[in-house]
């Protein structure tokens, strides 16, 4: 088979691959994602051969999706066992260690896959508890990091390497939490160790904060925090047929609950209505994700969205296509950093990467990047790429976030 059979073919298995994931977001998320339907708006492009592939992918959808409805109920039940058992052995192996220190263990999670905005909440909280006056420190799992497959115990990120190698090792999030808050990370597949590995380095801990693991680590929580954002909880079914990683409601009492809307328009209330409603969590705080500035990958310079977008308009160069700016995301959701980039009203091409993509750099290296003149990128992205790069590292912006949450939802956290 030749180069280019191989690549035509590879190209038609990776399009229905997306289309079919794209058409299980809408059986997940079929009020989010309603205005995704029509697609293929455009009739003119619509040829009969893609009318079959279209049809073929549908019955095969079709066919998927009973199979997924019953592989879900397996699925809850088999979560809700092996958190019954993994918080046992927690509880067994750690009650005396953890009755020997004053440290709270604070776990931030989500019930939904991914991309609820876990991560700048983590980075949020911990930034805040230490302007505080507290010391406080992060356990992290990792999460498509090589660490699992080198070293199983738990291990402290250090500064003595650039952050591209540090996040190809101990997974992009932990990096990521490091670099914004300059406090302690321990990265372990198992967070009880993590724990004690913690204490035992910085006996005088008032808070260690779990990146996830809400699901698993409830028992030895003080505070468990939620996050939900503008999906809430998508169809209400748990994996495949839908996107819960859990049975709702929850079997164990959620302290918090923080509503991360980046557009209340989307959310329906009805189904909102419902989890304000459920009896496993105690209070609800609503949270704002800020967009204040973009910063260059190389450098210290800080931008605005007016500064940014004067760059991106500007015709200096008559080599470069109408289309000069490519924006890429390989974060949970994609769609919501493009609309960010939307926001600038400027003609943009979208790259969208799976979560964690760990060839970002030969991703990038694969496009011909001379007809872009700007790169727009995620901090969790950017932090995989190398600033020594220079096909791309003169031109990649990061949009800094900042997650703003109230002060009593602080006095609630800290509150014995």
């Amino acid at each position: 088979m030749t180069k280019t059979k191989q690549f035509k073919n590879k190209n038609f298995f990776k399009r229905n691959v997306d289309c079919l994931s794209e058409r299980l977001q809408l059986h997940w998320f079929p009020n989010y994602n309603s205005e995704k339907v029509n697609q293929s708006s455009n009739q003119e492009l619509i040829t009969p051969k893609k009318k079959f592939g279209n049809f073929l992918q549908n019955f095969f959808f079709s066919l998927l999706l009973p199979v997924f409805f019953i592989l879900s109920f397996p699925y809850a039940n088999a979560t809700r066992i092996k958190s019954f058992f993994k918080t046992l052995n927690i509880k067994l192996q750690n009650k005396e260690k953890h009755r020997k220190t004053r440290v709270k263990v604070l776990t931030i999670g989500n019930i939904l896959l991914g991309g609820v905005g876990k991560t700048p909440a983590v980075i949020a909280i911990a930034k805040k508890l230490n302007s505080k006056g507290f010391k406080v420190a992060i356990i992290s799992r990792g999460y498509a990091g090589q660490k699992h497959q080198i070293n199983k115990d738990p291990e402290l990120i250090h500064d003595d390497e650039e952050t591209q190698t540090l996040a190809k090792y101990f997974g992009d999030e932990p990096t990521l939490i490091h670099k914004a808050t300059s406090l302690p990370v321990c990265v372990c597949i198992n967070r009880s160790l993590a724990i004690h590995k913690l204490v035992k380095t910085y006996p005088k801990l008032d808070f260690i904060i779990s990146d996830d693991g809400l699901q698993t680590n409830h028992q030895i929580s003080q505070k468990k925090i939620l996050i939900i954002d503008d999906r809430l909880l998508g169809n209400g079914y748990c994996l495949p047929f839908g996107p819960l990683r859990e049975r709702w409601p929850t079997d164990y009492q959620i302290d918090l609950a923080v509503l991360n809307f980046s557009c209340l328009e989307r959310v329906n209330g009805a189904a909102l209505a419902k989890i304000i409603e459920a009896k496993n969590i105690g209070a609800f705080y609503n949270a704002r994700l800020t967009t204040p500035y973009w910063k260059p990958l190389t450098g210290n310079r800080i931008i605005g969205f007016d500064e940014i977008k004067k760059i991106a308009k500007q015709e200096k160069d008559i080599f470069f296509s109408k289309k000069r700016v490519l924006a890429f995301a390989g974060i949970g959701v994609p769609s919501k950093f493009f609309k960010c980039v939307q926001s600038l009203n400027i003609t943009f091409d979208e790259l969208p990467l799976k979560n964690h993509a760990k060839d970002l750099e030969e991703i990038l290296d694969s496009i011909d990047l001379t007809v872009y003149k700007l790169l727009l990128t995620t901090e969790k992205d950017a932090i995989k790429l190398s600033k020594k790069n220079g096909k791309f590292k003169d031109k990649v912006w990061v949009l800094m976030t900042e997650l703003c949450l109230p002060e009593n939802f602080y006095d609630a956290l800290v509150k014995d």
